[in-house]
């Protein structure tokens, strides 16, 4: 049985056609191509052919014992340009647990195809000091935020529009590469300015930027660095230049975008800085911050990072060659042409050849030459594997798959898995290496393959990974170095599977090992037994492999051979056990399964009849509190708390109708009660107390509009804490509100109510126009409203918006501004162009501007800036913005260009409205103050004026610009008169939160929608007349 098994391998057929196609003229004309130097040795070696069993055996085990002394030498073959080779050393401890951390992976279906790199699972892994479980929660919450952020494809979704304006508030960039091939990044902190940057763009823009720029060094830089180092590059050298860094550097928009930041880089990016050099860092920098920063960093954080002072920019040098340096950091590159180094963007990755092999190569392979580390012996081990270019990858098609049939399960099951998918080596494509264990004149039969090369290179490493070990451990289990033929030409065809990669070979020869391993068993010990030392006399070709291999005289075959045995009765032990386990599950177990399943069933059956419970009882409920809505609204009719007319107040009845002689409270009591306990809403802490001192004094006591009626059969109501915008008056006889989720028209003629347009439920358009949601919006949260002339505009807290003429039946328009998870629209101004087209402005959360031609219904014109509420100017030139900042800005809304600043408010503002002469302004702030601005002067405020409760939510104008009110967000609407430079002033005095207010186009009314459960209502204001002249008549 030896001899025949032997005779099999001898005519085990090893063809030199790789691909199958190719003839033998061809690789005889490429062989012609060499170097004398290479045709040497080497090629007298791999001319050589395998004649039998023992000597094949002795051949590897002498080539192996040969490797190991000349580690971490490579010889490669560049034939066949243009061919790149990248070393990549490796530790085998970090290589088993990055392949376990992959298994895990696997199993949970965490490893999509994009991210299954060695390199990319080695630095999670790092991050979390190899905890493989916390590793995958971190891989986890990776993955999670790619796909809500849309990292995959923001290169080519996002464009950072504002880069040139955001590098002159915020220098930085890469430039050049490290003595190493590192790239170089670059940041001049001290030269940062958030509070301009901000004007610029916003956090979530410059975010997004962050990660673009993240997702093109890992696809381009760091592949382009690797390709001019011809070694592995996965990590930056950052420098961070503090000169001139101080407390203009540092506010809380600072604070937030680092802190945004650095959990991006900590927690999706991890790993990815190798050292870090702060120079230029002062006394103060040393003494003071470095150490307290270094109270929140780790060991092997604080060992990347060095701080030099402007003397010790020499260091720099010692990493960094000087010419790879800018000029203000020591070095001699000033980059003139390009303006300036960290706009010039310098590095390999703009060499054209280079960017040409990774992105439009039609013939190129990357050649990777890997070598692994061993800590016990300090020895090394090397492979090569070849990576096609990316047009390479596109022309590949899907693999052939072979049978594992031939080899025992209980062997071979884990090596067949892993060269499952192994990708075929190309004949112009194969190195030679001091170290492998591989001649290309060996004949090897392998079959023409084409794979989808694409996510399966990384899979073929994994899976040359698992053969390594697999083959490292039968040889620990079965025999002492040295005594096992078959062990080291297990080792010798690994070395082999690591050139070719190729699976079926790997099958056939390890199917044939194993066949051996069983033969073996089967020999007469006899037989064995004759020899105690071999004393080969082949010569090998390398001058090295002269030495003889003997085996101890000491020890018999039998000895040699009964590890093998062992473990072969062993394995034969446990797959008895496995066969003779019932195929069917037992039945007890089965019972328990099925029962099991039947209270699963009861526990959903039950489930359903709750929810049916609960759904009844939430119904029921709702009819309870509308029965105790409609019993107390009887009550309160029956009491005579009804509306209250001007006559009424006249009689020193309350206008809002609150029986004060029945309550054991006084009006005034009441009063100081909310002025000292109402909580006014602050971004900015005390702004409100800090705020008075640049307030002017008003002579209080005016009348400029009367008190008509407060109507209590129409209810206003409000649905966001700082915005107040939700009545609208069109003429001193119609108004308009939202009451919850209802649009009603209120007449004053008639006191009476009907219904507008209602969002509780599915609200879709009756016209068909370009660019409408034809599906509509369902139970619309209206943040905003706003209605002129016949027209009305509602806007929604998810960006909707609804378009309704009130001379047509039904809505004309909807569309929604942005899908962002935060997108309340937060002011709607509808006005005429000069040409009488109409249009409106909405600006929404996600700061942008956006104008609507309802001519044509569609989206004419699109701006974004930093802060998300607007106000337009009467003759549609100016535009003000207002909103997260304490600042404004003062832009044109044909271009978005910013003209003025607006600088003097203490928090942020939610209000602004512009006086009919377009020269004049006011805007609302949280700090409880109203400011007037002239577009003339913006350097400081015409007028500061003051609420009493809290901040100011709502500014109006009459249309002759004589008038102006601003309302706080609960009790107070303040009316001014313009004429006289705002110095005197009426305050109108009630309880209930304010919805909104608005004058009538003639002026003549002033509408005050009031929220409150029991006493909402609408007052309603008329403009004062002085008529004494009539008595003259009399």
């Amino acid at each position: 049985m030896l001899m025949s098994s032997l005779s099999a391998l001898q005519s085990f057929p090893f063809d030199r056609d790789m691909s199958g196609v190719e003839e033998n003229g061809a690789l005889d004309e490429i062989r012609e191509r060499r170097s004398d130097f290479e045709i040497s040795e080497e090629d007298e070696r791999r001319r050589s052919k395998i004649g039998s069993l023992k000597k094949k055996a002795i051949h590897a085990s002498t080539k192996f014992t040969h490797s190991l002394k000349k580690r971490g030498k490579k010889k490669i073959d560049y034939r066949f340009p243009p061919v790149v080779s990248i070393e990549d050393v490796r530790d085998e401890k970090e290589e088993s647990v990055v392949l376990e951390f992959r298994r895990n992976l696997l199993e949970r279906h965490l490893l999509p195809p994009r991210h299954d790199e060695y390199h990319t699972l080695l630095r999670f892994l790092k991050a979390r000091d190899f905890n493989i479980e916390k590793t995958i929660q971190m891989w986890d919450e990776m993955l999670r935020w790619r796909k809500e952020y849309g990292t995959d494809t923001i290169l080519e979704d996002f464009e950072f529009q504002e880069l040139e304006e955001v590098l002159q508030y915020y220098p930085q960039g890469y430039h050049g590469v490290d003595k190493e091939g590192r790239p170089v990044y670059i940041e001049r902190l001290g030269k940062a300015h958030p509070s301009k940057l901000m004007r610029i763009t916003t956090i979530d823009r410059y975010l997004k930027y962050h990660v673009q720029e993240f997702e093109r060094a890992l696809l381009e830089k760091f592949p382009a660095c690797s390709i001019a180092a011809k070694r592995r590059i996965c990590s930056t050298t950052t420098i961070l230049d503090v000169q001139g860094l101080g407390m203009k550097n540092f506010s809380q928009t600072a604070v937030n975008l680092v802190a945004a930041m650095s959990k991006i880089d900590n927690s999706y990016y991890p790993e990815t800085l190798h050292r870090m050099f702060i120079v230029n860092a002062g006394t103060g920098f040393k003494k003071m911050l470095w150490p307290a920063a270094q109270k929140f960093l780790d060991a092997k954080t604080i060992a990347k990072i060095h701080v030099l002072d402007s003397r010790s920019l020499s260091k720099l040098h010692e990493v960094i060659d000087s010419s790879q340096l800018p000029d203000f950091l020591g070095g001699s590159c000033s980059c003139f042409g390009e303006g300036g180094c960290l706009r010039s963007n310098k590095g390999p990755w703009n060499d054209p050849e280079i960017m040409k092999l990774l992105y439009h190569g039609e013939s190129s392979l990357f050649r990777q030459i890997s070598r692994k580390l061993s800590d016990p012996q300090n020895s090394s081990s090397s492979y090569i594997s070849i990576h096609p270019s990316k047009a390479m990858q596109a022309e590949s098609s899907a693999a052939e798959s072979e049978s594992c049939s031939d080899v025992p399960a209980s062997l071979t099951g884990r090596m067949c898995s892993a060269s499952a998918h192994v990708n075929p080596v190309y004949e112009d494509a194969r190195a030679s290496d001091v170290n492998g264990y591989y001649s290309c004149d060996d004949k090897f039969d392998i079959p023409n393959i084409a794979t989808n090369r694409k996510g399966q290179e990384r899979q073929s490493h994994y899976q040359m990974i698992e053969l390594n070990q697999a083959a490292l451990g039968l040889k620990r289990e079965t025999s002492p170095p040295g005594t096992s033929i078959i062990i080291r030409w297990l080792h010798d065809l690994r070395g082999t599977m690591d050139i070719i990669r190729t699976e079926n070979v790997a099958k056939r020869i390890l199917a044939l090992l194993l066949k051996l391993a069983a033969v073996f068993r089967c020999i007469p010990f006899q037989i064995l037994r004759r020899k105690n030392t071999i004393t080969p006399s082949i010569p090998t070709e390398d001058e090295n492999s002269s030495r003889l291999i003997s085996a101890p005289t000491e020890t018999t075959m039998k000895d040699k051979i009964r590890p093998c045995l062992e473990r072969i009765q062993e394995l034969e032990k446990v797959y008895e056990e496995m066969r003779n386990k019932p195929v069917e599950i037992p039945v007890e177990k089965e019972r328990m399964l099925m029962d099991s399943l039947d209270r699963i069933k009861s526990v959903e059956f039950d489930l359903v009849k709750t929810k049916r419970v609960l759904h009844a009882t939430v119904v029921k409920q709702m009819e309870i509190t509308e029965m105790l809505e409609s019993l107390r609204d009887s009550q309160l009719h029956s009491n005579k708390i009804a509306d209250t007319s001007a006559e009424q107040a006249r009689k020193d009845k309350d206008i809002q109708g609150i029986p004060w002689d029945r309550l054991s409270i006084t009006r005034e009591k009441y009063r100081q009660t909310r002025l000292d306990q109402y909580k006014n809403y602050e971004n900015v802490p005390n702004s409100g107390d800090s705020s008075g001192k640049d307030c002017m004094a008003t002579q209080k006591g005016a009348i400029f509009y009367d008190f008509w009626r407060n109507s209590r059969s129409i209810k206003s109501s409000i649905l966001h804490f700082q915005l107040r915008n939700l009545v609208w008056a069109t003429s001193k006889h119609d108004v308009y509100l939202m009451s919850q989720f209802l649009v009603s028209h209120y007449s004053t003629l008639t006191s009476g109510k009907h219904e507008v347009l209602n969002v509780q439920g599915q609200v879709s358009p009756s016209e068909k126009h370009p660019g409408s949601l034809l599906e509509g919006f369902t139970k619309t949260q209206v943040s905003t409203l706003a209605v002129k002339d016949k027209f009305l505009v509602a806007g929604g807290f998810q960006g909707e918006l609804l378009c309704k003429h009130l001379d047509r039946p039904g809505v004309s328009f909807c569309s929604r501004t942005t899908y962002d998870d935060n997108a309340i629209t937060n002011a709607i101004e509808i006005y005429n162009k000069p040409s009488g087209a109409l249009h409106f402005t909405a600006s929404n959360n996600d700061c942008g501007v956006r104008d609507f031609d309802m001519e044509r219904y569609q989206l004419v014109n699109y701006f974004r800036f930093p802060w998300p509420h607007t106000s337009l100017s009467p003759d549609c030139k100016l535009l003000t913005i207002v909103g997260d900042n304490p600042e404004g800005l003062l832009v044109d809304p044909n271009n978005g260009k910013t003209l003025g600043t607006l600088a003097g408010h203490l928090d942020f503002s939610f209000a602004s409205a512009w006086h009919p002469d377009g020269l004049t302004f006011s805007t609302g702030n949280q700090d409880k103050t109203c400011r007037v601005w002239d577009i003339r002067n913006l350097s400081k405020s015409v007028a500061v004026l003051r609420g009493n409760l809290g901040a100011i939510r709502s500014i109006r104008y009459t249309s002759d610009g004589k008038y102006m009110a601003m309302a706080e967000p609960a009790d107070f609407v303040h009316v001014y008169d313009v004429s006289k430079g705002y110095e005197t002033e009426q305050e109108i005095d009630f309880f209930g939160e304010i919805s909104g207010i608005s004058f009538s186009p003639d002026t003549e009314a002033l509408f005050i929608g009031v929220w409150d459960r029991t006493y909402g209502s609408l007052l309603e204001y008329g403009r004062h007349h002085n008529y004494s002249y009539l008595d003259s008549y009399l």
